[in-house]
């Protein structure tokens, strides 16, 4: 008998965890679904016994989100608060002790609210994984069909008294079965969901062709990075440290006078349907032309940056084509940024990430310069200080009461226009009950006044890109698509020509603002 590799849990709820449990409304349900095809049919038992190991002794799909009692065991407020009290009574001063034991319930309240204890998970005791897995048979086989189900499904709530997921088995879809998972966001992130999907449709053999395969990209990537690196002198270290300095500065500042996004066809408020674009060959693109296409103008580029760059081409005639100017527009992303120590050591299944805002560059005429603009500015704010800001920001939010939480987390999302995230799931084909996975693909949930959610998944040899978003401000996504496809083989004229432009990662502050002269300063919120 083979027995399932079971994924690490964080079985406490922390303050990354609460936050998307307490922004989750009606019109914009935090809920990640993702969708598997197979070109084969399987039974609703045959899924049942796949995923059973992989359910068991998780408690993080086995129960729901409950605040801990008034009168429950908290550790660190009561060793703050007696700390606090052995402190103010050593000084001997009743002022200095009112101090230090006002200092002190606020530093407990605060450990109990930054390790989440003030939130555990609690099992559902009428728990049965029956109850989580549902057949569902299209009654027309088409792409629209199935689509139509799933706009449906992600325009609600999961019921906050079960376990924060469920899935549907899809039968009499195009070409096959298509397994459709629900994850509220407090269950885990994209890394964290990815490691238990990579658990659940690889076997060993397969893992270790995927493990192979990343290492030797790992290894490539380490040589290319060694033959540019220099023994720095100590006048290029204190370069780099103004490099530094000036990169927070420009951060700090960009993120508290952020300027609210332009006025467009995709801001303005959700009414609470949703509509998917519809996954096929016109939103998947070969994984090994995206990465010529970007090395072919820089070395340093990645595969997301031309993704991101592609996309903003496409809004870009989007907007043309309803005769605007994204020229003098900003379209602002909130993008989701891994903060986990190390991607090589065990991934939880939780959520450990920050978020920065990025503008996609709609504004610039050319794809050579769309796709270096979002290298660079991409690069500034990840050796910035953004991410820091946001994680505390995110923190605090946690903290407040919800009236207030939400009043400032609209006054942030009034500032993107939509979600952009991407998800590097295997090089190996996957496999469930023993059907190979011909696609894979994912859709982020919004929140706010955020109603576009764009996803990027990488899968084997292909790149894929899907679209989600209120139905009030894109009701019909085959222009987007058609878009996208132009700008797609614009992109690809790109291979063969010499490039000039300024792409290069700075090392020094000269080269630092000379970059930001060309892109745009933060503060330009560019």
């Amino acid at each position: 008998m083979v027995v399932a590799e079971t994924t690490p849990v964080a079985n406490s709820i922390s303050v990354g965890d609460l936050f998307w449990w307490r922004i989750d409304e009606p019109t914009n349900p935090m809920v990640i679904s993702v969708i598997l095809g197979m070109d084969g049919t399987i039974s609703l038992a045959e899924l049942r016994d796949a995923l059973r190991p992989h359910v068991e002794d998780n408690i993080r799909l086995q129960g729901t989100p409950q605040p801990n009692g008034i009168y429950s065991w908290r550790p660190y407020f009561i060793a703050s608060v007696l700390l606090s009290l052995v402190l103010g009574w050593a000084l001997r001063s009743l002022c200095c002790f009112s101090y230090i034991v006002a200092f002190g319930l606020l530093v407990g309240i605060a450990l109990e609210t930054r390790t989440g204890r003030q939130w555990r998970w609690v099992k559902v005791k009428d728990f049965a994984l029956e109850d989580h897995i549902k057949l569902h048979v299209l009654p027309e086989e088409t792409l629209e069909c199935l689509h139509g189900f799933i706009d449906e499904l992600a325009s609600t709530q999961l019921p906050r008294d079960r376990a924060q997921w469920m899935v549907y088995l899809i039968h009499n879809a195009p070409g096959g079965s298509r397994i459709l998972f629900r994850f509220h966001h407090i269950v885990g992130d994209g890394a964290g969901l990815g490691i238990w999907f990579y658990n659940l449709c690889t076997n060993a053999e397969q893992k270790k062709q995927d493990m192979e395969a990343r290492h030797e990209l790992l290894a490539k990537s380490k040589a290319r990075r060694a033959e540019n690196r220099t023994k720095p002198s100590p006048l290029a270290k204190l370069d780099g440290f103004v490099s530094k300095v000036l990169l927070i500065l420009g951060g700090t500042t960009k993120l508290l006078f952020l300027p609210r996004d332009s006025n467009s066809p995709v801001k303005g408020a959700n009414v609470g349907k949703k509509k998917t674009a519809v996954t096929g060959k016109d939103l998947l693109f070969p994984l090994e032309e995206v990465k010529h296409v970007g090395k072919a103008l820089h070395p340093n580029i990645t595969v997301n940056d031309t993704m991101c760059a592609l996309v903003g081409g496409a809004f870009r005639r989007y907007y043309q084509s309803l005769h605007l100017h994204p020229e003098q527009m900003l379209m602002r992303a909130t993008v989701p940024i891994n903060i986990r120590p190390s991607t090589t050591a065990p991934i939880k299944m939780e959520n450990d990430f920050t978020i920065v805002f990025k503008s996609l560059p709609i504004h610039l005429p050319t794809p050579e310069e769309r796709i270096a603009h979002f290298h660079v500015r991409m690069g500034f704010l990840k050796r910035g200080i953004e991410p820091l800001l946001s994680m505390f920001l995110q923190h605090l939010l946690t903290w407040l009461p919800e009236p207030l939480m939400r009043l400032i987390v609209l006054r942030f999302t009034i500032c993107s226009s939509a979600v952009l995230t991407n998800v590097l799931s295997s090089t190996v084909p996957f496999s469930l009950c023993g059907q190979p996975l011909t696609t894979a693909a994912f859709w982020v949930p919004t929140s706010g006044d955020i109603g576009i959610g764009i996803s990027i998944m990488t899968y084997c040899d292909t790149v894929a890109i899907n679209f989600i978003a209120d139905e009030n401000l894109i009701a019909d996504w085959a222009p987007v698509v058609q878009f996208m496809r132009e700008e797609w083989e614009e992109m690809k004229g790109i291979l063969g020509k010499e490039q000039h432009l300024p792409v290069m990662e700075p090392q020094k502050t000269v080269e630092l603002v000379n970059l930001w002269r060309t892109w745009g300063f933060p503060w330009n919120t560019r």
